[in-house]
């Protein structure tokens, strides 16, 4: 899914084997009758499994966007793309990679294998059960926070890290040696890596 320049992604698992996207578009002009002409152009393409949108080209007064709300099996495959808008994903345990810039990522109630950035926005983990299910996760963001909501108890490899900011840790855990900006650990009996990194913002583990 491509939210082209402006527009989220939001994810939703559910239990049917298809997969149902809603798509809201909005339209910007100097009056209601040019921003309805605006919309009235824009198409949803689903061709070849991937879904994006295009429509007429913008100037300084008229414009237009699309965010999408996508329920799908919850072992899917997805990628997702967007540049101007958030990017969230809930109940879900299938494999997906997901970027973009400026926009914050929220990750719900998921497992399986989730690859995932963004530029400018921070980033989410609501973590449930009691270990993470599935490959793993890796997410990383450039300048925003990172904050992790475990419950407990709950196991893992555990890898978070801020270049530029602290580290708030408000789970109980064992670390040796000092720590500093980074910390890698185990988590419980351990199991799949939960990587969460960003450069300019601070990270914050606490409990669900």
């Amino acid at each position: 899914m491509d939210a082209g320049r402006n527009g989220g992604i939001s994810v939703r698992g559910w239990d049917r084997a298809d997969a149902l996207v809603r798509a809201r578009v909005i339209g910007y002009a100097n009056t209601d009758a040019d921003a309805r002409r605006v919309t009235s152009g824009v198409r949803i393409d689903t061709t070849g499994g991937v879904v994006r949108a295009d429509g007429p080209s913008g100037n300084g007064d008229e414009s237009w966007h699309v965010s999408y709300e996508l329920s799908v099996p919850r072992t899917a495959m997805l990628t997702l793309t967007a540049n101007n808008g958030g990017i969230a994903i809930e109940d879900f345990r299938g494999t997906a990679t997901f970027h973009t810039r400026n926009g914050g990522i929220v990750l719900r109630d998921v497992a399986g294998d989730l690859r995932g950035e963004t530029t400018n926005g921070g980033v989410t983990v609501y973590a449930s059960g009691d270990h993470w299910d599935g490959a793993g996760l890796d997410v990383t963001t450039r300048n925003g926070g990172v904050t992790l909501r475990l419950p407990e108890p709950y196991s893992a490899e555990l890898e978070v890290g801020t270049t530029h900011g602290r580290l708030n840790i408000n789970i109980p855990m064992t670390v040796q040696g000092t720590i500093g900006r980074t910390l890698t650990t185990t988590l419980g009996a351990g199991g799949a890596k939960l990587r969460a990194i960003t450069t300019n913002g601070g990270v914050s583990i606490r409990p669900r």
